[in-house]
């Protein structure tokens, strides 16, 4: 008979018997793997290896690429960030490796395609009820919304703000109108962009989706350089800002003094930790 097996026996009878309780018997037992889990509930796993010093579990979701990197600390149950977009970029400064050595499990999916329009907002909401029910994980996430991230997370958070704990935004992408991206691959497919759009009133841009967030008490901590020359902060983050005020909400604002689109997060990489501090309700500043 395998260790595991002894383990959960012996636990079981130990529970019986009134010498452990039931939660400490449920602890002991052998917990299913994530792998086999994401395998059993169908979906194809596309290989492991090693991402920000964490195992990385790659995987199939619904067509597109995802996975889950696990902690390189003591597990922190049930507690996750999801990069929205940009994973592994400016990790340090950005709290991505403080996050995996405080035991946090870090999710991504790769849905460019959609670029987070309806259709996207449904495939976020899918894969987090896959990570929630399936998986077991707790049922508010922490995101990580950098440039185009943050119009992924705002996306999300204002249509499922039941599902966020609390959001980061660093430089983001609030409005086409300021960052017009008819250029880019897959952008204007996406969202079939109208000649002489109004984006900044656009219902469905993220400067015009504050009251939800206000509503839902969703703790935001807003960073931004404030020379970005590729997202500009008056038509994007300093919008954004203005509006979450005139609808009655506060929120934690950083500025990068002197500072471009780029680096996100921290300037000094070591103060990546505030992010993660941020999560945990403390003060990011």
């Amino acid at each position: 008979m395998k260790k595991s097996m002894l383990g959960a026996l012996a636990a079981a009878v130990l529970a019986g018997v009134g010498i452990v309780s039931a939660e400490e018997a449920a602890v002991a037992a052998p917990k299913a793997t994530l792998e086999a889990k994401i395998a059993a509930a169908g979906y194809q796993m596309q290989g492991i290896d090693t991402y920000l010093g964490g195992r990385r579990i790659k995987f199939d979701f619904q067509g597109e690429p995802a996975w889950i990197v696990e902690p390189t600390g003591p597990v922190a149950p049930g507690k996750w960030i999801w990069v929205m977009k940009w994973p592994g970029a400016f990790a340090e400064g950005t709290g991505q490796v403080d996050a995996l050595a405080r035991g946090y499990h870090y999710m991504y999916i790769d849905d460019w395609k959609h670029v987070m329009n309806d259709a996207g907002v449904a495939r976020a909401k899918a894969f987090y009820d896959f990570v929630t029910g399936k998986l077991g994980f707790a049922p508010k996430a922490n995101l990580i919304g950098m440039s185009w991230g943050g119009f992924y997370a705002t996306r999300f958070a204002s249509t499922h703000p039941d599902c966020v704990n609390r959001l980061y935004l660093d430089n983001p992408v609030l409005n086409f109108g300021a960052f017009n991206p008819r250029g880019w691959n897959g952008v204007k497919e996406a969202w079939h962009f109208p000649e002489g759009a109004n984006w900044k009133d656009n219902p469905a841009m993220p400067v015009a989706r504050t009251k939800p967030l206000v509503d839902a008490k969703i703790p935001i901590l807003l960073m931004y350089g404030d020379k970005d020359k590729v997202v500009p902060i008056a038509d994007n983050a300093e919008l954004f800002l203005a509006r979450f005020k005139a609808a009655g909400g506060t929120l934690d604002v950083i500025v990068r003094a002197g500072c471009d689109h780029h680096p996100h997060g921290f300037v000094d990489k070591k103060d990546g930790h505030r992010i993660v501090d941020f999560f945990e309700g403390k003060p990011a500043k």
